[in-house]
C-alpha cells in the first residue's frame, strides 16, 4: 500500500503543469491601430514610460499564444505606435493553466479628434470625467497624443477629453462625459 501511494505521489508530482499562455487578438479589418506592443507588469506596478517600470512580459505580435511567467495578477498596458503615453487596458488579471484568448475589441475603444478649425495641438488627453485637466495639479491622463486624427486607445467607459493648442494657451475641456464603446473609435471635434 505504501509503495502504491509513493508511486501515485511521484506521478502526481512528476506530471508537468500545463503552461499558462495568453493570446491577444485584434482583427486587421477592425479599423483600430495595432499597438507597438502590449506590456504585462505585476498588478499595481508602474507601466511603460513611468519611473521604476519593470515589464514581466512584452508582446509585439498579436494572434499567437505567448507563455506567461506566472499566474499573475498582471496589469496589461497598450503601448501606441504614436508619441502618446501607454494606457492600462486591464488591471489585476490572473491566468489559469492553458491558453486564454483575449479579444481586444471586447475591452477597448478609441478616441480620435478631428481638430477642425483648431490650432495645432501641443497636447490631446483623455482623463477620468471629473479629473483635473492639463493645467491643474494632479493631472493624470489615461491616454495622450500630440496630433489630430490619431487614435487614443482606452478601456470602454466615460471620459473627459482635453485639448491644449500649440501656442501653449490654457487647456480646454472638449468633452465632459464622452462615452467610449468597446470595439468602436469615437470621433470628436
Amino acid at each position: 500500500m505504501e509503495i502504491a501511494f509513493a508511486i501515485a505521489a511521484f506521478l502526481f508530482v512528476a506530471e508537468p503543469l500545463a503552461p499558462r499562455e495568453v493570446k491577444f487578438t485584434l482583427p486587421d479589418d477592425a479599423g483600430f491601430p495595432m499597438p507597438k506592443r502590449l506590456v504585462l507588469v505585476k498588478a499595481g506596478s508602474p507601466g511603460p514610460g513611468q519611473a521604476k517600470h519593470q515589464p514581466a512580459l512584452e508582446i509585439t505580435t498579436l494572434g499567437k499564444p505567448v507563455k506567461l511567467p506566472g499566474a499573475g495578477p498582471y496589469d496589461v498596458w497598450w503601448a501606441p505606435n504614436h508619441d502618446g503615453m501607454s494606457t492600462r487596458i486591464l488591471a489585476g488579471e490572473t491566468f489559469k493553466e492553458g491558453v486564454r484568448d483575449i479579444a481586444l475589441l471586447e475591452i477597448v475603444g478609441g478616441v480620435r479628434i478631428r481638430g477642425d478649425n483648431r490650432a495645432r495641438p501641443q497636447l490631446l488627453a483623455v482623463t477620468e470625467p471629473n479629473a483635473p485637466g492639463p493645467d491643474d495639479e494632479g493631472f493624470a491622463p489615461l491616454a495622450t497624443c500630440k496630433e489630430f486624427k490619431t487614435e487614443m486607445i482606452v478601456p470602454a467607459g466615460s471620459y473627459a477629453l482635453w485639448f491644449r493648442g500649440g501656442n501653449s494657451a490654457k487647456a480646454v475641456k472638449l468633452e465632459s462625459k464622452l462615452k467610449v464603446l468597446s470595439g468602436k473609435i469615437i470621433e470628436a471635434e
